[in-house]
């Protein structure tokens, strides 16, 4: 009985944790689509639509990624001060 609590934690957890990945993948899912939209209607011909260039056809898929090296970048930086100062 006194680990009821616990239990409960651990499912609580259990469950964010995938609905986080669900979302995660949604996400990577919705980025995929746009590439391939951007990308179809770049090679359509109609660059009356879409005039871009390949970089910004292609956003999508590596500003996340970039969005994420920087996180980890400052995650990194910040775990590192704190083993530094002590804190």
């Amino acid at each position: 009985l006194h680990d009821l609590p616990s239990i409960h934690h651990s499912i609580a957890r259990q469950a964010m944790g995938l609905l986080m990945a669900d979302q995660n993948v949604r996400s990577s899912l919705a980025s995929i689509n746009t590439t391939i939209i951007f990308a179809a209607l770049k090679l359509d011909g109609h660059n009356w639509f879409v005039d871009w260039s390949w970089t910004w056809i292609v956003c999508p898929v590596w500003i996340p990624i970039i969005i994420g090296i920087v996180a980890a970048i400052f995650r990194f930086l910040s775990l590192a001060m704190r083993k530094v100062w002590g804190r």
